[in-house]
């Protein structure tokens, strides 16, 4: 088993040393005394459209994939698919009578018909952007909550404390077990952060005798160097380093084509 001491700042190359000062947490956080009222929206979209119609199609999978995200009911889709071009024509003036008020209502004449709680919201590519705006990373509304203007007050919000103690007696502030991908993405991470970090890595050799450092299966002897020979045995003449492929390795991998 092999041991490395990674160290704050960075470091990482197995050589002891003393630990970047690490300032001692904050005694607690500002108590949130004041928040604005969170209530949750509700989104019901109603696609209208012909059955062999790819928009709509993509239009309606999308309201069916946000059912499944926001399984509380503050998304509802409702489907109306009709069988030809035809009976959706049909449907479509009909229902724009019920909204002649909107002039975009009454100019939207393709596939799909989206409207969102009784008012229209265009066609696929409309209704694509609103869901991006309103339930893609980052978006302001993408918990499906909106804020209220007035304020109210709250009970006090502080973290509750972990047990973790900067003073405590240990070597080391975190042990991590395992040197593969996650082991030293992980290990690196809180070693930047100013901690001191022991990362445990045992490879047990193979039949053959091979062994090898950190890394892990997939970096030494698994998905990488199978795609890297993979791309050697494809394309002979690019000029992957010896170091990486062996030339000597070379006749082998192109002595079968199958």
């Amino acid at each position: 088993m092999s041991t490395t001491l990674l160290r704050g700042g960075g470091g990482g190359d197995g050589a002891a040393s003393e630990a970047a000062p690490v300032a001692p947490p904050p005694e607690g956080i500002p108590p949130a005394s004041r928040a604005r009222k969170r209530r949750k929206r509700e989104f019901a979209f109603v696609v209208a459209g012909y059955n062999t119609c790819g928009f709509f199609q993509k239009a309606n999978k999308l309201m069916a994939a946000l059912t499944i995200l926001y399984p509380d009911g503050c998304v509802r889709h409702e489907e109306k698919n009709f069988p030809t071009r035809d009976e959706y024509k049909a449907w479509l003036v009909q229902h724009k009578l019920q909204l002649v008020d909107d002039p975009r209502a009454q100019a939207h004449g393709s596939s799909p018909f989206v409207t969102l709680n009784g008012t229209f919201l265009g066609g696929c590519d409309d209704t694509i952007a609103f869901c991006r705006a309103n339930f893609g990373a980052g978006s302001t509304n993408g918990d499906g909550m909106e804020e209220d203007d007035e304020e109210e007050e709250e009970e006090d919000v502080t973290h509750t404390p972990d047990g973790f103690d900067f003073q405590h007696p240990y070597d080391y502030d975190l042990v991590v077990i395992g040197g593969g991908s996650g082991g030293l993405a992980c290990a690196k991470e809180v070693a930047g952060l100013g901690a001191r970090v022991a990362l445990l890595d045992y490879v047990k050799p193979s039949p053959q005798g091979a062994k090898w450092g950190l890394g892990g299966t997939c970096v030494n002897v698994g998905c990488i160097p199978k795609k890297l020979y993979h791309q050697v045995r494809l394309c002979p003449s690019l000029p992957f380093p010896s170091r990486i492929v062996p030339e000597s390795f070379l006749p082998h991998l192109f002595s079968k084509r199958t």
